[in-house]
C-alpha cells in the first residue's frame, strides 16, 4: 500500500507543475499584451490632444 500512496502523491505534482508554468507564462503574455495596448491607447490620446 505505501508504494501505491507514493505514486498517487508524486503523480499530481508532476502533472501540476507544467500546467502552472503554462498558466503563468500565458498570464504574463496576456498581461504584456494588455499593458502594451494600454500604452498605445494612451499615446493615441496624447496625439489627439496635441492635434487639437
Amino acid at each position: 500500500m505505501p508504494a501505491d500512496e507514493e505514486v498517487l502523491l508524486s503523480q499530481p505534482s508532476s502533472v501540476h507543475v507544467p500546467s502552472v508554468g503554462f498558466f503563468f507564462t500565458h498570464l504574463t503574455r496576456e498581461g504584456r499584451l494588455c499593458a502594451t495596448s494600454q500604452i498605445i491607447k494612451h499615446n493615441f490620446n496624447l496625439i489627439e490632444l496635441i492635434d487639437r
